[in-house]
């Protein structure tokens, strides 16, 4: 099964961050001063974190981009292999990035990217879109 598609990869990335704020009922909780309010397992995750590991994935971004074809080369595949690497690096790190990569199926998302090249462009877009939705939300950003 699909996780992401070129369909629902935004509405996804708002549904995984919209799980670390504080709800009453459906209803995202504001403080006084309009700001989303974060769930405290999640305060560690900041902008500058997840950042990070978009840069990561922007370079692999650049690189599909200039494939002709649809099958990605061996050494772009082992890029893939190193990015699921410091996904998970990061993970060990800091809690809140772990409960972050988990809860937007980071990992399984990396493992249908298989040798295809959309499949990895579409995977770039949902971490972009992932770190869109965290400083929409008002994410920390240090």
């Amino acid at each position: 099964m699909k996780l992401i598609n070129k369909t629902n990869f935004a509405d996804r990335a708002r549904s995984v961050i919209g799980k670390f704020l504080e709800t009453d009922g459906n209803k995202i909780i504001k403080n006084k001063y309009g700001e989303y309010v974060w769930k405290k397992e999640f305060a560690g995750l900041t902008t500058s974190k997840i950042r990070n590991l978009l840069s990561l994935t922007n370079a692999l971004y650049n690189q599909a981009l200039h494939i002709r074809g649809d099958v990605l080369s061996e050494d772009i595949i082992h890029d893939i292999q190193y990015l699921k690497m410091r996904f998970a690096y990061e993970s060990g790190r800091e809690r809140a990035v772990e409960k972050f990569v988990k809860a937007a199926y980071i990992m399984e998302c990396l493992n249908e990217i298989g040798d295809s090249k959309d499949e990895l462009l579409l995977f770039c877009n949902y971490v972009e879109s992932l770190v869109a939705y965290h400083k929409y939300y008002g994410g920390r950003d240090k």
